[in-house]
């Protein structure tokens, strides 16, 4: 239940053994904030390519906003 707020940001390409839902839905259960994002037409170390980065970083301080201003 002290988890921090946590997002999973994915690339399209299918990878068998994600369970990034449910661990979303675990973390939810427990009061803990979780989003995924799944960018479209990515490889899978998508985030430090352009013109992927810019999508990344714009995800993840949209979350940070959502996230941190929580009082």
């Amino acid at each position: 239940k002290k988890s921090s707020p946590t997002l999973f940001l994915n690339s399209s390409s299918f990878r068998p053994f994600q369970q990034r839902e449910e661990m979303c839905a675990k973390l939810k259960t427990l009061g803990i904030v979780s989003g995924i994002v799944v960018v479209p037409d990515t490889p899978h170390p998508f985030w430090l390519f352009h013109p992927w980065f810019d999508v990344t970083v714009e995800n993840i301080d949209m979350f940070f906003r959502k996230t941190m201003n929580r009082h």
